[in-house]
């Protein structure tokens, strides 16, 4: 996913579930890629959606990790399996 409320324009991000933790890595100039892990007791999502944009489908995650809120845009095929499954582990 991008984050940002634009797809693409920062980059783009992975986000994954690992070990009953949420994954958030990201690369940085002059470090590479760097990885921030965060407890799922810390995340909560604010908001998601899908919504339609210049004749295309996109998928907006709004959460807050650690105290700090992010939000994320991605394609509905690729986003919104993982935004179900984190759903369902927070809610777990």
């Amino acid at each position: 996913m991008s984050p940002g409320p634009w797809w693409g324009f920062n980059g783009v991000n992975t986000l994954e579930l690992r070990n009953g933790l949420f994954v958030h890595s990201f690369y940085v100039i002059f470090h590479g890629q760097v990885s921030r892990n965060y407890e799922l007791r810390s995340v909560t999502i604010e908001s998601r959606g899908v919504r339609e944009r210049r004749g295309k489908r996109w998928s907006t995650l709004v959460l807050t990790t650690g105290g700090t809120r992010r939000t994320f845009t991605g394609r509905p095929n690729d986003s919104e399996p993982f935004i179900d499954a984190l759903a369902e582990a927070l809610s777990a």
